[in-house]
């Protein structure tokens, strides 16, 4: 660590992500604090639950069962990515 501060490197954003899970940090916090652009998908201050459809909650409480933390973040960022790839491929709008 103190080799990272002396040449003045920042950590990945790999890194920014587990140090925030260590310190129950939100994730986009650690990652600004490091000089990365936020990632939409840990932004949860955008939904409502309670307007979430039958299948997406169902999706969510599944994902929710994934005990690690560290797991349910690369299986949800995974998640992300096969849908915007469904869209790419079928054409459809992604938002």
């Amino acid at each position: 660590m103190r080799r990272l501060l002396k040449t003045g490197a920042r950590p990945s954003t790999d890194s920014c992500i587990a140090l925030a899970h260590y310190f129950g940090a939100p994730p986009n916090t650690m990652l600004a604090k490091a000089g990365y652009q936020p990632r939409a998908y840990y932004d949860l201050s955008l939904a409502d639950p309670n307007e979430y459809a039958t299948e997406v909650k169902a999706v969510a409480q599944e994902l929710m069962k994934i005990g690690d933390p560290a797991t349910r973040e690369r299986v949800c960022a995974a998640v992300v990515r096969l849908v915007r790839e469904m869209f790419t491929l079928t054409g459809a709008p992604a938002s």
